[in-house]
């Protein structure tokens, strides 16, 4: 548990940074995806809170119009893992971008 938490805690303050960073440099797409993506290494320690986050994070792809960012990585994450193409979060709409 100790590596998990280590792990996550160096995640979760490299992400701050970067959101820092897209602050200070004026990046937009740099800090929002830091931003929404900051707090899910500590989720990732626990099951119940990694299906909420997951939820959350689906909820401000919707929010924040990254509806492309996010079908590339659920592609990516597909050719990676095939075996979860019958997951509802795979299932891509015609009009997605």
């Amino acid at each position: 548990m100790f590596e998990r938490k280590l792990l996550a805690f160096i995640l979760h303050s490299t992400l701050v940074r970067f959101r820092e960073k897209g602050i200070e440099i004026d990046d937009k797409p740099l800090f929002w995806l830091s931003h929404l993506l900051h707090n899910v290494p500590y989720d990732l320690l626990d099951d119940e809170k990694s299906k909420i986050s997951l939820e959350n994070l689906v909820a401000d792809v919707n929010t924040f119009k990254l509806d492309r960012w996010f079908k590339l990585e659920r592609e990516g994450f597909l050719m990676a893992n095939p075996e979860y193409k019958d997951n509802p979060l795979f299932k891509f709409e015609e009009n997605e971008p």
